[in-house]
């Protein structure tokens, strides 16, 4: 198996602690140490919508403006990537302490979108 992209993107962010994180409908941008950012965004495939991943420079994550639906991501602040896999359009990340994050992609009015899950700490 021929690792992609996305694999190398998230080979980039292992060990990493989160400092920030914010959402849209169609990013998700993570500010981690070390000035590296990893962006997911919701894309149309042409089986289905689709989660891609790159490992960004910080500053050169989105910035995001007001959203139709925010989701304080403070919950995740301070964590550690401590395992991330993008598999059947789905990127999966292993926070530490914080616990497993879901981010897949789906279809509304035929326009891409993240859901994520959970979306707020668990209890």
């Amino acid at each position: 198996m021929q690792a992609t992209e996305g694999d190398a993107a998230l080979a980039q962010v292992l060990g990493r602690r989160v400092l920030a994180a914010t959402s849209s409908l169609t990013y998700f941008a993570v500010t981690l140490e070390g000035g590296l950012g990893l962006l997911a965004e919701a894309r149309a495939g042409g089986a289905g919508p689709t989660v891609a991943v790159a490992a960004v420079p910080a500053d050169a994550l989105p910035t995001l403006g007001d959203a139709v639906c925010a989701v304080d991501w403070g919950w995740i602040v301070g964590a550690i990537i401590r395992g991330a896999t993008l598999a059947d359009d789905r990127l999966r990340l292993d926070l530490d302490p914080a616990g497993p994050l879901t981010v897949s992609a789906a279809t509304w009015q035929e326009a891409p979108f993240l859901a994520f899950q959970p979306y707020k700490a668990p209890t």
